[in-house]
């Protein structure tokens, strides 16, 4: 190691010696803890997380690919991006027994304007009975009528179809349209 000045970043609160039985430096050890704790304390960041981590594993098992989760991810920092500029609201979860079954209201009256959750694939008209992540949005009837026939649109599942449609998110829905309808 280099006996000259330090240059870069200097913290008085972290150092550069091994913590002991350990690879890592204090220094990288305190970023690890601020982003974590980041992450604990703050409603964005933690949903953000939690949706990070849940679509990784199915990266993992193959239940996506590669091309869908760097789509989902890229998609997901706009999203929080938005959230933390106040331009979206954050999701609500009301349900305890569907606890990754996501509401978002508008800011001002509260009143639906999407809802995330899973359902078997089956409920969509769709074969197999795997669990498949879709949005339900409350779109103009108009918008509805022309969606339909897209790739990843599906007539409404649990509401009103002639006020909502869904999108699945398993990356067979143009990303676009996702974009449109959430604006």
């Amino acid at each position: 190691r280099s006996l000259g000045p330090q240059t870069g970043r200097v913290s008085a609160e972290y150092c550069e010696r091994p913590v002991k039985y350990g690879e890592q430096h204090c220094r990288e050890i305190g970023s690890h803890k601020r982003y974590d704790d980041k992450c604990k304390n703050e409603s964005i960041w933690l949903a953000y997380n939690r949706a990070d981590k849940t679509h990784y594993a199915r990266y993992l098992k193959r239940k996506m690919t590669t091309a869908q989760f760097e789509q989902w991810s890229r998609y997901t920092v706009e999203l929080r991006q938005k959230a933390e500029n106040s331009e979206m609201e954050l999701a609500d979860y009301p349900w305890t027994d569907t606890p990754r079954a996501a509401v978002f209201r508008h800011t001002g009256n509260r009143k639906w304007f999407a809802l995330v959750m899973d359902v078997p694939r089956d409920k969509l008209g769709l074969p197999g009975t795997e669990k498949l992540d879709m949005v339900n949005f409350k779109c103009d009837p108009i918008l509805i009528a022309s969606l339909r026939g897209e790739a990843g649109i599906f007539p409404a599942y649990h509401m009103n179809k002639a006020n909502w449609i869904t999108a699945a998110l398993d990356g067979s829905a143009p990303a676009e349209t996702i974009n449109f309808c959430w604006m």
